[in-house]
């Protein structure tokens, strides 16, 4: 879930850039497709997993160092 917050902050960061510089239109346009193709590529089951995952290791070296 971090990896994704961290990438979610960089896109936005880059199509901020790209809205403030001078490119046309039709490049910001392709670049926020591939984005938004990009991003439908993520398996969602498999993300949450991964974050239940990491939470619980998290939770159990807390434990241990206690």
């Amino acid at each position: 879930m971090k990896k994704f917050k961290k990438l979610k902050n960089q896109i936005h960061s880059g199509l901020d850039k790209i809205k403030s510089s001078d490119c046309n239109q039709e490049f910001q346009k392709k670049v926020e497709n591939r984005i938004v193709n990009e991003c439908l590529k993520f398996d969602t089951d498999f993300e949450k997993a991964l974050a239940e995952e990491e939470l619980l290791w998290e939770s159990k070296e807390n434990w241990e160092s206690c």
